[in-house]
């Protein structure tokens, strides 16, 4: 048996260790411990446990509040609003869409015989929620919270192409290459997103690997936000015989229904 591994090499992932901005550590250091606390907290108790200058405390108070993550009660005491409710609850559902896509990648592994899996955008890479492994003595091996280049992946460039343009801005030229097809310029992977808007999915045809071959589709939310892709990937000599629009169909109908689930109108 052989396994091609989809794992990002060591040379891709790591990275320096990042400078890091005081003042923002110190914002959470304040709002994680209002958060802790049952009810409202005046200033010197927040000040006294979290053993920062009282004026410090104060002024970050006042930006949270302008930022709508605290608000201060009748008695000048402050609490956390509903903001950070709203936003973990979007993230949650996020990955909720993980344990409803479960049932159709056993079944498009079922079905197809090729490793399976769902992904999402995680800061300039994404990550695969889930893998479901193919059948096949030789197939395309990833795994369940590794991460790969969005560049360079179907899944990658489906999020890329429905995501806004400051994930993309993000991402510095020239891209490292890791196929004979990698996009390596944002004049080529703009090409390839707005082709993946067009046509609503992506082909990785040896762009991440050598022989290597994907396809992926968007899976979105109540608000039409494209929150994962679900896609499938195997030998490109194989994949290319299924053929690559018959599993495009699979994935479209699979990726409907989960949409659906999620309060997507279609």
């Amino acid at each position: 048996m052989r396994l091609l591994s989809l794992a990002a090499p060591a040379s891709a992932t790591r990275k320096s260790r990042p400078r890091m901005d005081k003042t923002v550590i110190k914002a959470f250091q304040v709002f994680e411990r209002l958060c802790q606390h049952d009810g409202p907290v005046s200033l010197s108790e927040l000040t006294r446990e979290t053993e920062l200058q009282k004026s410090n405390v104060h002024r970050l108070l006042n930006t949270l509040m302008h930022l709508g993550y605290v608000c201060q009660t009748p008695d000048a005491s402050y609490m956390p609003t509903l903001k950070t409710w709203t936003l973990g609850s979007s993230i949650r559902e996020r990955y909720n869409v993980a344990a409803l896509a479960r049932p159709a990648l056993v079944a498009l592994r079922d079905e197809l015989g090729e490793t399976s899996y769902l992904a999402a955008l995680d800061r300039d890479s994404i990550v695969y929620l889930d893998v479901v492994e193919g059948t096949h003595r030789i197939r395309v091996n990833a795994k369940t919270g590794g991460q790969a280049p969005m560049h360079a992946t179907a899944s990658g460039k489906v999020l890329l192409a429905f995501s806004s343009g400051a994930v993309l801005d993000a991402l510095a030229e020239p891209y490292p290459r890791f196929g004979p097809n990698t996009p390596t310029t944002r004049a080529a992977l703009e090409k390839i997103m707005a082709k993946v808007r067009r046509d609503g999915y992506a082909v990785n045809n040896e762009e991440w690997a050598e022989g290597v071959m994907g396809i992926s589709v968007p899976i979105r939310d109540a608000s039409g936000e494209c929150v994962a892709a679900i896609g499938v990937t195997g030998l490109a000599v194989r994949l290319a015989k299924a053929p690559p629009k018959r599993i495009i169909a699979l994935l479209q109908e699979h990726a409907q229904a989960i949409s659906a689930t999620l309060g997507f109108p279609g």
